[in-house]
């Protein structure tokens, strides 16, 4: 069935001689912008959305991502393909930043892996609804707050928030600053539906028959300019401009901020050459139908080890069964990173036999154990936390910190971390007698027992 969507007439759908591009930057109210004294000035300066990024090349901004977690950035598939559908060259330099006025040199990480979702077709025209893709993060980010995914699909008439980087402009002028800076403009969901627009060109506008979300750039002083739903609009009304493909859409959901959808395509029902300005009709694809996939491609894995006593290099050993030791970062594209949280909490020993790279390690279990060899290494990259059970270490142990809340820390082997904080928990060196090494500043605070054995 050829149809338009909410109140785009008919005989306007029907003289479309413009075709569907990807989403762009944010463009907001020409009354918004004149108040700061410009587009320049008017920007998320207070970091109000920290946790969505800048995706960058040498070159400058190429789309926005949102972290998931530490190690997982979702955006859009269309983000690293040409036109004839191959690899975008130059993304093993890409990277992204966090911060609201952002520069490459700046950059936070770069990318170890992208992974583009296999049902992804990339075609004119089509607004694709699996137009997703995971970036696995080199270096972990964990300074600013995660955000999350609604499994929900929202209703029209939902207030929303649209938030990126890269070209933006007014509603009278469309996209045409590049700056680098993140800008924020709200709206509201016109039609949760398919859309299939004629253009007058060979193929419509479409979104092959699943359901999109989508909403217009109206006008505050000609409302009947409306494409599509209310025609009222917002005090920061706005839409995307160049370099916002990817970045998420959102929404309250169930008293929370949540990702509902991910920037997509976008077309000028008013005028062909302004790019995001009023009239735009913008096109989000919807998160709620992907979150399996989103979760199943995620870059970080949450494991524990199961009860009783095992090597760590034992699939068995492991809730999911997946042996928990970080990737490579050397760049690729669909073979993707993995990282690895652990955590011990049931009763049993885990024996490393060998060396081992992950993320975290937590001991939560009063009767969990790990065992570290002599001879062997277990690198976390970012913390190691001892809050019950006991780390017998007889090999190495590298850390950014290790901090002992409850537990115990025994052994004769290595502990090089830049920071080693006792504040409750034991600290025991050597396998009765014997030396413990500790490189790195220690802290023993009066909650934090040392016991030293003297022959």
């Amino acid at each position: 069935m050829n149809r338009t969507i909410g109140c785009v007439t008919s005989g306007l759908a029907a003289t479309l001689l413009l075709m569907q591009g990807p989403a762009l930057a944010i463009n907001i109210r020409d009354d918004v912008a004149a108040d700061v004294g410009g587009i320049a000035n008017y920007g998320d300066f207070s970091n109000s959305f920290p946790n969505v990024g800048n995706l960058m090349t040498a070159r400058g901004n190429f789309c926005t991502g949102t972290l998931l977690n530490q190690r997982t950035i979702v955006t859009a598939a269309h983000c690293f393909l040409e036109d004839d559908r191959t690899i975008t060259p130059g993304l093993d330099a890409a990277g992204v930043s966090f911060d609201a006025v952002s520069t490459y040199a700046d950059r936070w990480s770069d990318f170890a892996s992208i992974t583009l979702h296999p049902q992804y077709g990339h075609e004119n025209n089509i607004a694709d609804m699996q137009d997703v893709a995971i970036i696995a993060l080199k270096t972990p980010v964990t300074t600013v707050p995660f955000a999350e995914i609604s499994t929900q699909t929202p209703t029209a008439g939902t207030q929303i928030t649209l938030v990126g980087y890269g070209s933006s402009g007014t509603g009278s002028s469309g996209s045409s600053n590049v700056d680098n800076i993140r800008r924020i403009a709200t709206n509201t969901l016109d039609v949760v539906d398919f859309i299939d627009l004629n253009t007058g060109g060979p193929t419509n506008f479409s979104s092959d028959g699943d359901t999109a979300l989508i909403f217009d750039f109206d006008d505050p002083l000609t409302p009947g300019d409306s494409q599509t739903g209310s025609t009222t609009a917002l005090p920061l009304e706005g839409a995307s401009g160049g370099g916002d493909s990817g970045g998420a859409l959102w929404a309250m959901v169930d008293g929370r901020l949540m990702v509902i959808g991910l920037n997509n395509s976008s077309i000028n029902l008013v005028d062909e050459s302004r790019d995001g300005g009023y009239g735009e009709l913008i096109v989000f694809t919807t998160v709620a139908p992907l979150t399996q996939w989103i979760n199943d491609n995620n870059a970080l894995i949450e494991t524990a080890a199961v009860a009783g006593n095992g090597n760590w290099f034992d699939a068995a050993r492991w809730q999911n069964n997946q042996i928990p030791n970080n990737s490579d970062t050397a760049f690729r594209v669909g073979d993707p990173s993995t990282f690895f949280n652990v955590t011990l909490n049931q009763q049993g020993a885990t024996i490393l036999d060998a060396n081992a790279t992950i993320d975290r390690l937590t001991l939560a279990g009063s009767r969990a154990r790990l065992q570290v060899r002599p001879g062997n290494e277990l690198k976390t990259v970012l913390d190691t936390n001892i809050n019950a059970g006991r780390l017998s270490l007889n090999g190495t142990l590298q850390s950014s910190a290790l901090t002992l809340a409850g537990g115990v820390l025994t052994g004769a082997g290595l502990v090089a971390a830049e920071l080693t904080t006792n504040t409750g928990g034991r600290i025991a060196p050597g396998n009765s007698i014997g030396t413990l090494t500790i490189a790195g500043n220690f802290v023993q605070t009066a909650n934090g027992v040392l016991s030293i054995e003297i022959d």
